[in-house]
């Protein structure tokens, strides 16, 4: 079964209301787990599983990577197609 682990309630709230944080945690959880085990080093890849929700064409992003071995989930905004900035702010456990 996978679940997710927030870092920080509080600061994830600042990222996505709570109706996007539900949507989240069920895309994840209705992937297929081998994914996860497919992904590279997201730092060494750029492996990632982009989630549909939120609408990464509207400038936020939440996706899967792996990151040191761990899956982890990371919050991203985008400007003019590049990123700005990145926050892990979850790790999936299996």
């Amino acid at each position: 079964m996978v679940e997710v682990h927030w870092f920080d309630p509080e600061l994830l709230k600042m990222f996505l209301d709570e109706r996007l944080i539900e949507r989240v945690e069920e895309q994840i959880k209705n992937l297929d787990p081998t994914r996860f085990e497919l992904l590279g080093e997201y730092e060494e890849s750029g492996d990632e599983i982009v989630l549909e929700e939120p609408d990464p064409s509207e400038g936020r992003s939440v996706k899967v990577v792996k990151h040191e071995g761990r899956i982890m989930v990371v919050f991203g905004v985008w400007e003019h197609g590049g990123f700005v900035e990145e926050h892990f702010i979850g790790e999936i456990k299996l």
